[in-house]
């Protein structure tokens, strides 16, 4: 392959700077930039809670992104080592670019080598301080009703 096709991943709800920071980071790391979105159903199995924006809205607005080649639902989890390898393959990437605060999990020491056997590397994107979903969600709840 001589494209360097780059994988970004998340959630992306509630779209803030980090997330813009992270998909410009990622874009800037090759010729072409695929977003995976992760489906409802699999950030409530792995989150236990829904997220704030449907999976299709999410999915929309990083489809609308002038940065972005091409985005999809996410076919299956990275826990899921085999079903990854398989899916990342078949979309052509070349370097998957998790967040950093993924650095050292037990899920991507696993896939890393995995993926490597197929030619595909992996690279942690930095992770923007003071900013995250989480941290939106509990200011929109501490600030109360109107």
């Amino acid at each position: 392959m001589n494209t360097k096709r780059i994988l970004a991943l998340g959630v992306f709800d509630l779209f803030h700077v980090g997330h813009l920071r992270y998909l410009q980071y990622a874009r800037a790391q090759g010729e072409q930039l695929t977003v995976a979105v992760a489906p409802d159903a699999m950030v409530l199995a792995v989150k236990g809670k829904l997220p704030i924006i449907p999976e299709i809205q999410r999915l929309e607005i990083i489809r609308g992104l002038s940065g972005v080649d091409a985005a999809h639902l996410q076919p299956a989890s990275t826990e899921d080592t085999t079903a990854a390898v398989r899916w990342i393959t078949q979309w052509g990437i070349t370097l998957v670019m998790p967040g950093d605060g993924w650095v050292g999990s037990p899920r991507w020491n696993r896939l890393t080598p995995r993926l490597a056997e197929r030619g595909i590397a992996v690279r942690f994107a930095p992770y923007t301080a003071g900013i995250s979903t989480t941290d939106l969600v509990a200011r929109i709840r501490a600030r109360g009703p109107g």
